[in-house]
Protein backbone atom coordinates (compact mmCIF):
# COMPACT_ATOMS: atom_id res chain seq x y z
CA UNK A 1 0.00 0.00 0.00
CA UNK A 2 1.61 3.51 -0.74
CA UNK A 3 3.34 4.96 2.28
CA UNK A 4 1.65 8.45 2.23
CA UNK A 5 4.39 10.06 4.84
CA UNK A 6 7.58 8.28 2.87
CA UNK A 7 5.94 9.69 -0.54
CA UNK A 8 5.45 12.86 0.68
CA UNK A 9 8.57 13.42 2.09
CA UNK A 10 10.52 11.44 -0.34
CA UNK A 11 14.77 12.52 -0.03
CA UNK A 12 14.80 13.64 -3.61
CA UNK A 13 18.55 14.38 -4.69
CA UNK A 14 19.88 17.21 -6.56
CA UNK A 15 20.60 16.81 -9.91
CA UNK A 16 22.89 18.32 -12.34
CA UNK A 17 22.02 17.66 -16.17
CA UNK A 18 24.23 19.52 -19.35
CA UNK A 19 22.55 19.72 -22.51
CA UNK A 20 24.09 21.28 -25.79
CA UNK A 21 22.18 23.72 -28.48
CA UNK A 22 22.14 19.86 -30.26
CA UNK A 23 20.27 18.36 -27.67
CA UNK A 24 17.84 20.85 -27.52
CA UNK A 25 17.44 21.21 -31.31
CA UNK A 26 17.16 17.03 -31.64
CA UNK A 27 13.78 17.87 -28.79
CA UNK A 28 12.93 20.64 -31.54
CA UNK A 29 12.85 18.50 -34.20
CA UNK A 30 11.08 16.20 -33.06
CA UNK A 31 8.53 18.05 -31.95
CA UNK A 32 8.25 18.86 -35.93
CA UNK A 33 10.51 22.00 -36.45
CA UNK A 34 11.37 22.43 -39.82
CA UNK A 35 8.75 20.62 -41.66
CA UNK A 36 6.97 22.45 -44.36
CA UNK A 37 4.09 24.11 -42.66
CA UNK A 38 2.55 27.61 -41.33
CA UNK A 39 5.63 28.00 -38.93
CA UNK A 40 8.36 26.48 -41.01
CA UNK A 41 9.95 30.54 -40.98
CA UNK A 42 9.07 31.43 -38.11
CA UNK A 43 10.83 28.50 -36.49
CA UNK A 44 14.00 28.70 -37.43
CA UNK A 45 15.73 30.51 -34.72
CA UNK A 46 15.17 26.46 -33.17
CA UNK A 47 17.50 24.83 -35.76
CA UNK A 48 21.38 23.79 -34.34
CA UNK A 49 22.95 25.91 -36.69
CA UNK A 50 20.72 29.14 -36.10
CA UNK A 51 23.16 32.30 -36.05
CA UNK A 52 20.01 33.47 -33.13
CA UNK A 53 19.99 30.18 -31.77
CA UNK A 54 16.87 30.14 -28.88
CA UNK A 55 15.72 26.66 -27.00
CA UNK A 56 12.31 25.77 -27.58
CA UNK A 57 11.00 26.39 -24.30
CA UNK A 58 9.43 23.34 -23.51
CA UNK A 59 12.57 21.49 -23.75
CA UNK A 60 12.35 22.03 -19.49
CA UNK A 61 10.31 19.18 -19.59
CA UNK A 62 13.22 16.59 -20.58
CA UNK A 63 15.73 18.43 -17.82
CA UNK A 64 16.24 17.08 -14.52
CA UNK A 65 14.47 13.48 -14.52
CA UNK A 66 16.34 11.40 -13.29
CA UNK A 67 15.44 7.49 -12.40
CA UNK A 68 12.00 6.62 -11.96
CA UNK A 69 12.01 6.80 -8.17
CA UNK A 70 7.98 5.59 -7.66
CA UNK A 71 9.89 1.80 -7.82
CA UNK A 72 11.48 2.00 -4.83
CA UNK A 73 10.27 -0.10 -2.71
CA UNK A 74 9.78 2.74 0.22
CA UNK A 75 7.35 4.29 -1.39
CA UNK A 76 4.57 1.55 -1.72
CA UNK A 77 3.60 2.52 -5.10
CA UNK A 78 2.29 -0.19 -7.72
CA UNK A 79 4.67 1.94 -10.34
CA UNK A 80 3.26 -0.96 -12.97
CA UNK A 81 0.40 0.89 -13.12
CA UNK A 82 1.21 4.50 -13.00
CA UNK A 83 0.29 6.79 -15.80
CA UNK A 84 1.08 10.11 -16.58
CA UNK A 85 -1.86 12.55 -16.89
CA UNK A 86 -1.01 16.04 -16.78
CA UNK A 87 1.71 18.70 -17.25
CA UNK A 88 2.53 22.07 -17.44
CA UNK A 89 5.75 24.25 -17.03
CA UNK A 90 6.09 27.55 -15.97
CA UNK A 91 8.98 29.99 -17.39
CA UNK A 92 11.08 31.95 -15.11
CA UNK A 93 13.49 33.04 -17.33
CA UNK A 94 14.94 31.51 -20.91
CA UNK A 95 16.56 28.29 -21.14
CA UNK A 96 19.78 28.79 -22.37
CA UNK A 97 21.43 27.88 -25.56
CA UNK A 98 23.39 24.99 -23.84
CA UNK A 99 24.16 25.09 -19.62
CA UNK A 100 24.45 22.55 -16.85
CA UNK A 101 21.05 23.17 -14.55
CA UNK A 102 20.04 21.77 -11.27
CA UNK A 103 17.07 20.11 -10.98
CA UNK A 104 14.77 20.21 -7.21
CA UNK A 105 12.32 17.91 -7.01
CA UNK A 106 9.30 17.31 -5.02
CA UNK A 107 6.05 15.78 -4.19
CA UNK A 108 3.32 18.68 -3.69
CA UNK A 109 0.22 16.55 -3.16
CA UNK A 110 -1.21 13.38 -3.11
CA UNK A 111 -5.01 12.76 -3.40
CA UNK A 112 -6.85 9.43 -2.23
CA UNK A 113 -9.84 8.74 -4.69
CA UNK A 114 -10.77 5.61 -2.38
CA UNK A 115 -10.34 1.77 -2.77
CA UNK A 116 -10.65 0.90 -6.24
CA UNK A 117 -10.86 4.03 -7.51
CA UNK A 118 -6.78 4.66 -7.71
CA UNK A 119 -4.86 8.11 -6.00
CA UNK A 120 -3.58 10.90 -7.72
CA UNK A 121 -0.18 12.66 -7.40
CA UNK A 122 1.23 15.82 -8.15
CA UNK A 123 5.61 16.48 -8.75
CA UNK A 124 7.08 19.81 -9.36
CA UNK A 125 10.81 19.54 -10.68
CA UNK A 126 12.00 23.18 -10.32
CA UNK A 127 14.59 24.25 -12.91
CA UNK A 128 18.10 26.64 -11.91
CA UNK A 129 20.96 27.50 -13.86
CA UNK A 130 24.13 27.05 -12.37
CA UNK A 131 24.47 30.13 -10.07
CA UNK A 132 20.58 29.26 -8.74
CA UNK A 133 19.17 31.77 -11.22
CA UNK A 134 15.61 30.37 -11.44
CA UNK A 135 14.54 29.18 -15.11
CA UNK A 136 11.53 26.79 -15.13
CA UNK A 137 8.87 24.86 -12.92
CA UNK A 138 7.23 21.96 -14.55
CA UNK A 139 4.55 20.01 -12.43
CA UNK A 140 3.41 16.42 -13.58
CA UNK A 141 0.28 15.11 -12.53
CA UNK A 142 0.15 10.95 -12.29
CA UNK A 143 -2.78 8.38 -12.14
CA UNK A 144 -1.64 6.05 -9.22
CA UNK A 145 -4.69 2.99 -10.85
CA UNK A 146 -3.39 0.47 -7.66
CA UNK A 147 -3.07 2.87 -4.99
CA UNK A 148 -6.45 3.84 -3.75
CA UNK A 149 -7.69 3.20 -0.23
CA UNK A 150 -4.71 4.12 1.21
CA UNK A 151 -6.08 6.85 3.25
CA UNK A 152 -6.36 9.78 4.14
CA UNK A 153 -4.01 11.83 1.82
CA UNK A 154 -3.82 15.45 1.44
CA UNK A 155 -6.97 17.18 2.24
CA UNK A 156 -9.14 18.81 -0.13
CA UNK A 157 -9.85 17.76 -3.79
CA UNK A 158 -7.52 18.40 -6.76
CA UNK A 159 -7.23 21.21 -8.60
CA UNK A 160 -9.68 21.45 -11.28
CA UNK A 161 -8.52 21.02 -14.87
CA UNK A 162 -8.90 24.09 -17.34
CA UNK A 163 -11.63 23.05 -19.43
CA UNK A 164 -11.99 24.96 -22.92
CA UNK A 165 -15.19 27.33 -23.60
CA UNK A 166 -18.43 25.54 -24.45
CA UNK A 167 -20.75 27.02 -27.24
CA UNK A 168 -18.98 28.53 -28.94
CA UNK A 169 -16.28 28.20 -31.90
CA UNK A 170 -12.61 28.32 -31.38
CA UNK A 171 -11.12 31.95 -32.26
CA UNK A 172 -7.68 30.02 -33.90
CA UNK A 173 -7.04 27.56 -34.88
CA UNK A 174 -3.74 25.71 -36.69
CA UNK A 175 -2.86 22.36 -38.37
CA UNK A 176 1.17 20.99 -37.97
CA UNK A 177 2.83 17.74 -39.44
CA UNK A 178 4.20 15.28 -37.14
CA UNK A 179 8.29 14.00 -37.47
CA UNK A 180 8.10 11.47 -39.88
CA UNK A 181 11.49 9.78 -39.08
CA UNK A 182 12.45 11.23 -35.27
CA UNK A 183 15.32 10.32 -33.42
CA UNK A 184 14.49 6.95 -31.51
CA UNK A 185 15.54 8.95 -28.15
CA UNK A 186 11.71 10.49 -28.88
CA UNK A 187 9.39 7.24 -29.73
CA UNK A 188 7.79 5.49 -27.42
CA UNK A 189 9.00 1.66 -26.37
CA UNK A 190 7.36 -1.65 -27.81
CA UNK A 191 5.99 -2.17 -23.89
CA UNK A 192 4.80 1.13 -23.73
CA UNK A 193 3.07 1.12 -26.91
CA UNK A 194 1.15 -1.98 -26.28
CA UNK A 195 0.36 -0.94 -22.89
CA UNK A 196 -1.34 2.37 -24.66
CA UNK A 197 -3.81 -0.27 -26.82
CA UNK A 198 -3.84 1.97 -29.63
CA UNK A 199 -2.90 0.11 -32.94
CA UNK A 200 0.04 1.78 -34.86
CA UNK A 201 0.14 2.30 -38.49
CA UNK A 202 2.26 -0.17 -40.69
CA UNK A 203 5.46 1.89 -41.66
CA UNK A 204 4.77 4.38 -38.63
CA UNK A 205 5.63 4.99 -34.31
CA UNK A 206 4.29 6.42 -31.67
CA UNK A 207 5.68 9.43 -30.44
CA UNK A 208 6.52 10.23 -26.84
CA UNK A 209 4.20 12.36 -24.85
CA UNK A 210 6.86 15.18 -24.50
CA UNK A 211 6.54 15.08 -27.62
CA UNK A 212 2.60 15.95 -27.89
CA UNK A 213 3.34 19.02 -25.15
CA UNK A 214 5.94 20.09 -27.18
CA UNK A 215 3.88 20.25 -30.65
CA UNK A 216 1.11 21.70 -28.50
CA UNK A 217 3.74 24.87 -27.30
CA UNK A 218 4.91 25.62 -31.16
CA UNK A 219 1.00 25.36 -32.26
CA UNK A 220 -0.53 27.60 -29.27
CA UNK A 221 2.96 30.19 -29.34
CA UNK A 222 2.21 30.70 -33.22
CA UNK A 223 -1.07 31.41 -32.23
CA UNK A 224 -1.05 33.67 -29.42
CA UNK A 225 3.03 34.71 -29.77
CA UNK A 226 3.82 34.69 -33.08
CA UNK A 227 6.09 32.03 -31.93
CA UNK A 228 8.54 34.53 -30.19
CA UNK A 229 9.96 32.52 -26.66
CA UNK A 230 10.43 35.42 -25.13
CA UNK A 231 7.10 36.16 -24.97
CA UNK A 232 5.77 32.59 -23.74
CA UNK A 233 5.38 32.23 -19.90
CA UNK A 234 3.70 28.87 -19.17
CA UNK A 235 1.70 25.60 -20.75
CA UNK A 236 -0.47 23.02 -19.55
CA UNK A 237 -2.12 19.79 -20.49
CA UNK A 238 -3.58 16.70 -19.92
CA UNK A 239 -2.69 13.90 -22.05
CA UNK A 240 -5.94 11.90 -23.50
CA UNK A 241 -4.23 9.89 -26.24
CA UNK A 242 -1.08 9.02 -27.97
CA UNK A 243 -0.14 10.77 -31.28
CA UNK A 244 1.82 8.96 -34.33
CA UNK A 245 4.71 9.75 -36.77
CA UNK A 246 3.27 10.84 -39.99
CA UNK A 247 -0.17 12.10 -38.44
CA UNK A 248 -1.52 15.90 -38.45
CA UNK A 249 -2.29 17.69 -35.48
CA UNK A 250 -4.92 20.35 -35.65
CA UNK A 251 -5.09 22.81 -32.25
CA UNK A 252 -8.05 24.46 -31.62
CA UNK A 253 -7.69 27.65 -29.18
CA UNK A 254 -10.00 30.10 -27.39
CA UNK A 255 -8.69 33.12 -26.30
CA UNK A 256 -10.22 33.48 -22.44
CA UNK A 257 -8.09 37.31 -21.42
CA UNK A 258 -5.38 39.01 -21.97
CA UNK A 259 -2.59 36.92 -21.89
CA UNK A 260 -4.51 33.51 -21.35
CA UNK A 261 -5.89 31.27 -23.83
CA UNK A 262 -7.23 27.39 -23.68
CA UNK A 263 -7.22 24.76 -26.23
CA UNK A 264 -7.60 21.30 -27.06
CA UNK A 265 -5.06 19.13 -29.90
CA UNK A 266 -6.41 16.45 -32.40
CA UNK A 267 -5.04 13.99 -34.22
CA UNK A 268 -6.74 14.81 -37.49
CA UNK A 269 -6.53 11.33 -39.80
CA UNK A 270 -8.32 9.48 -36.97
CA UNK A 271 -10.20 12.88 -35.81
CA UNK A 272 -9.74 11.99 -32.27
CA UNK A 273 -8.51 14.55 -29.09
CA UNK A 274 -4.93 13.58 -27.72
CA UNK A 275 -4.85 16.52 -25.37
CA UNK A 276 -7.15 18.40 -23.62
CA UNK A 277 -7.83 21.25 -20.51
CA UNK A 278 -4.76 22.47 -22.20
CA UNK A 279 -3.89 26.20 -21.76
CA UNK A 280 -1.51 28.81 -22.44
CA UNK A 281 0.18 31.99 -20.37
CA UNK A 282 1.78 34.67 -22.46
CA UNK A 283 2.79 38.15 -22.66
Amino acid sequence: MLNFDAVKAWPFEELQEGYTRQDAARFARACGVGLPGPLHDREARYGADSAGFHVLPMYAIMLGLGDMWTKAPGTGIDWTKTVHAEEAIRMHGALPEAATVRARRSVDAVYDKGPGRGALMYESNRLFTADGAPIATVSVGTFLLGDGGFGPGDPGAPPAPRAAPQGRAPDRSIELATARDPDPLYLLGPEFVAAVGVPVPDGEAMLRGVCSFGMAGRAAMGLVCDSDPARFRGLGVRYAGPIMTGETIRLDLWIEEEGCASFVMRVVERDVIVLKNGFIEYS
